[in-house]
């Protein structure tokens, strides 16, 4: 079954168990874009690549969005580099 994870609190959600990734359905985020904030929290730097992607293998992800500029460009082609080298299969 296909479903759209939200992972909270920014990448650091992959490996803190504190918060479980929620499932993003359409009623959950209808009317998204007219609150401000954020739904899913954030976190800045220092994040665990190599748990992010063993994460990602042990949940099935095929797939991973990274929002933000420059430091979640950064982060998304590290965490696309570890899938490739660990053999994750999954499109950041």
């Amino acid at each position: 079954e296909d479903n759209v994870l939200g992972i909270k609190y920014g990448l650091r959600g992959f490996y803190e168990r504190s918060d479980k990734p929620i499932t993003l359905t359409p009623k959950l985020v209808n009317g998204i874009h007219l609150r401000g904030g954020t739904m899913l929290g954030t976190s800045r730097g220092g994040a665990n690549v190599k748990e992010i992607v063993k994460r990602i293998d042990l949940w099935g992800l095929n797939m991973v969005f990274v929002v933000g500029g420059n430091g979640g460009n950064a982060a998304a082609h590290a965490i696309a580099e570890e899938c490739e080298a660990q053999g994750v299969c999954c499109a950041v």
